[in-house]
């Protein structure tokens, strides 16, 4: 998941680990990169900026254990 978004100010700070939560989803490990795509370093792009910051984030996600 892409946190341009958050970047650019369209998602809040924290909305995913909310909706985990709000899922009974528990994060297990979180795997992050930089951009290395062509637009992160082009100057003209009028998202250079945000996507020069962008860190893209795999999250792996397991139910929480509600029974116990």
């Amino acid at each position: 998941m892409s946190d341009l978004a958050q970047l650019l100010g369209l998602r809040a700070e924290h909305a995913l680990a909310q909706l985990f939560s709000d899922n009974d989803l528990r994060v297990l490990t979180v795997y992050e990169a930089k951009p290395s795509h062509a637009r992160a370093a082009d100057r003209s792009d009028p998202l250079h900026e945000a996507r020069a910051q962008e860190t893209t984030s795999l999250w792996c996600l397991a139910p929480i254990d509600t029974e116990n």
